[in-house]
């Protein structure tokens, strides 16, 4: 697989770009970065604020018969991208946060650096990432950090991209070739310690808050609530408590 990048000045999303492309003809390895977006998504629809100095882009998937559950890309993805952090930031606590936020500390309390979207057209799943590389946006939901607050001085995104490419191509081989449970055994050591409290809300308005116990065969998060019991979470919106994030 070689690796090709598109560097565009603006777009609505590099995800939506990707999207309209025929991604057979232009195979995996391709990669479409952004200047800036006017239309950046997360997950659950939420505004990804897509200021000019961070990194944008968007690269694919084509599933194979025996690859492993498409939706496992994120878990891989966040591989990619914890370990490009701490390329540029060696010295900063940092850890992925289920399933695939990378978390960095400042003063004292947990900071969202990136972001990861997967979206399906089969037999593609495209992959969107966003890092703060030199700005941290003010949200009013969580913490934000970047790469600049850590470097104290402006750092090159496409230097960052570069990294993450190669990153990404060879999590996407051990992906691939030795299964989910290897890209497992690497997620387990970048994230948070088990006893972490985490709560997350289920689609009818509850709140569940437990202790982080891992994650089970496929990637679920195992959470332990006050009595003992284990509460398996497929999907949601899992924050750290007290943490903001």
């Amino acid at each position: 697989m070689s690796i090709h990048i598109d560097n565009i000045a603006e777009t609505h999303s590099t995800n939506a770009d990707l999207l309209k492309k025929n991604l057979s003809i232009l195979g995996e390895g391709y990669w479409l970065q952004a200047d800036q977006q006017s239309g950046g998504r997360g997950r659950q629809g939420r505004e990804w604020h897509s200021p000019e100095g961070n990194l944008y882009c968007s690269t694919f998937v084509r599933i194979g018969e025996n690859d492993p559950a498409p939706a496992s890309l994120a878990m891989m993805t966040s591989l990619s991208v914890y370990e490009t952090v701490v390329h540029f930031i060696p010295d900063a606590e940092i850890r992925i946060k289920w399933p695939n936020d990378i978390l960095v500390k400042k003063d004292s309390s947990w900071h969202k650096i990136s972001g990861i979207l997967l979206e399906s057209k089969m037999p593609h799943i495209v992959i969107g990432i966003g890092m703060n590389v030199n700005i941290a946006p003010n949200l009013a939901d969580r913490n934000t950090v970047c790469l600049k607050d850590f470097l104290h001085q402006e750092c090159d995104v496409a230097a960052v991209l570069n990294i993450l490419s190669l990153r990404f191509e060879f999590f996407l081989k051990k992906w691939r070739h030795l299964g989910l449970s290897k890209i497992l055994d690497y997620w387990r050591e970048y994230s948070f310690p088990a006893g972490t409290p985490m709560s997350t809300h289920l689609g009818n308005g509850d709140q569940i808050i437990g202790e982080f116990a891992g994650v089970t065969a496929n990637g679920s998060l195992n959470l332990v609530l006050n009595d003992g019991r284990s509460h398996i979470i497929h999907a949601g919106d899992v924050m750290l408590v007290d943490q903001g994030n």
